[in-house]
């Protein structure tokens, strides 16, 4: 097939007719030759409105003007609008140049996507580039989900209509139709470890399987297709599986990791919605590690996790000045979904009757408030008196001795009454001072809606 074959054969999966398209064309070889491929065949594509946009990132000095002005110039020579953006601030030298360079790129493009109503942004990334993603992402232990690469279109409207064609392709089509092209002089550099695969790597690979660019570029699409079927049943894994809790944590039940194919991809994905830059040798070690009960963990970014008799939670160092507190009628009810938590509060007379033992339903005596209750987060300083101990003491040493991390028990939230008391730790205990006694007259009913799953992190 032709390049122009290939990106019709593209189009028609991906690219909804009518389409108002936005090309990034930087002046190389590929964003090229997709300007012009696409303005070719805008009629048969059904493309109602093409529009050129370049970012002068400002690292190259002279060169960098020059490639601005001859993508003006294509612009201007096939009647297409132009858009340019002009960076400064960086060194090309600088640390992190690359993600500065791809992050200011897509914040322009867009911004002109949303003021010049197109509905596409289309990339001049190929097969070439996809190998070296997908072959980057295999060597960081990927699942399913990483091992598509780049993705042929995106939710924001980001679309790569020369993913399936190789490079040289394109510079053979560019040179036939006797269109030229600019040449990056840092795409040689190997500092930059994905020209050190371009150009160290895949070559390396290449001598032994010549068809490893077309190989690696059928696996994204395969993993592509496969990630559609799977990506619903993580999803309902997760929803499952996983309880939140306040200020970044949240429990993993144990009972999820039985299912290990799902659960492998469940925790990659948990993690990335997290921000836990966590390799594949993470997420196996969650396996391994889950019946390590009461030890600790780490995870990059300053997560830990902690396995448990039923659960795993996970919790990131907390940042200072962080809190939440609300207010629950009594009686009455209160949801509270930032927290993941909501408690029903009623009335009862004497003699009632009492389930077994049970941390997330608790019996009280009505005297120990009025009429509001407090769910707040729990504090360094607070004093808790527990059922059947002699005197108060700190709450976060009373949780330590229950064999609660520290960094758990700093997220746990408590039940307070109008003056600041701690009446029930949720899932714990409650207080000596507010236990049904034989002076008890009437009984306050507190439950918990986190549920009996709730229970695993004791």
């Amino acid at each position: 097939m032709s390049p122009s074959e290939k990106v019709l054969s593209f189009c028609s999966r991906f690219l909804p007719e009518n389409s108002s398209i936005l090309a990034a064309v930087s002046g190389g070889s590929d964003s090229v030759a997709m300007v012009y491929l696409l303005n070719d065949l805008r009629a048969e594509l059904k493309i109602a409105k093409l529009a050129v946009a370049h970012v002068n990132h400002g690292l190259r000095g002279e060169e960098s003007d020059c490639d601005e002005q001859f993508v003006r110039e294509i612009a201007k020579d096939l009647g297409l609008s132009f858009f340019v953006k002009h960076l400064s601030g960086c060194n090309i030298k600088d640390p992190g140049v690359e993600n500065w360079a791809r992050r200011e790129r897509y914040r322009f493009f867009h911004s002109v996507m949303e003021s010049g109503g197109y509905g596409l942004v289309a990339t001049g990334h190929t097969a070439d580039d996809q190998a070296e993603t997908v072959l980057l992402r295999m060597l960081r232990g990927s699942g399913i989900k990483g091992l598509r690469g780049i993705l042929p279109c995106r939710e924001d409207g980001v679309i790569r209509p020369l993913l399936y064609i190789r490079k040289e392709e394109l510079v053979s089509w560019l040179t036939r139709n006797g269109k030229s092209f600019r040449t990056d002089s840092t795409n040689s550099q190997t500092i930059y470890r994905r020209n050190s695969v371009r150009h160290q790597l895949l070559p390396a690979l290449g001598r032994y399987v010549p068809e490893v660019v077309e190989n690696l570029s059928s696996i994204a699409l395969r993993a592509f297709d496969s990630w559609s079927i799977v990506s619903p049943e993580v999803d309902k894994w997760i929803d499952s599986s996983v309880i939140n809790f306040p200020l970044q944590s949240f429990l993993l039940k144990k009972s999820g990791l039985i299912a290990r194919s799902i659960a492998g991809e469940g925790i990659k994905a948990l993690f990335e919605r997290c921000g836990i830059s966590a390799s594949r040798v993470h997420v196996e070690n969650v396996f391994i590690n889950a019946p390590a009960n009461g030890k600790e963990f780490l995870l990059p970014g300053g997560w830990h996790y902690f396995p448990k008799k039923n659960g795993i939670f996970f919790v990131k160092e907390r940042v200072s000045g962080h809190g939440f507190s609300y207010e629950i009628p009594v009686p009455g009810s209160a949801d509270f979904p930032d927290v993941n938590i909501g408690f029903s509060v009623s009335e009862e007379d004497v003699p009632f009757e009492r389930p077994g033992s049970e941390n997330w339903i608790v019996f009280l005596d009505r005297k120990c408030c009025e009429n509001m209750l407090f769910y707040r987060m729990l504090m360094p300083d607070d004093t808790f008196h527990p059922l059947g101990f002699g005197k108060e003491e700190n709450a976060l040493r009373y949780l330590s001795g229950k064999g609660v991390p520290r960094l758990l028990g700093e997220r746990l939230g408590v039940i307070t009454d109008q003056s600041n008391k701690i009446l029930w730790i949720p899932g714990i205990q409650i207080n000596h001072e507010s236990r049904i006694t034989d002076m008890t007259r009437s009984i306050l009913r507190i439950e918990s809606r986190v549920g009996t799953d709730a229970r695993s992190f004791n």
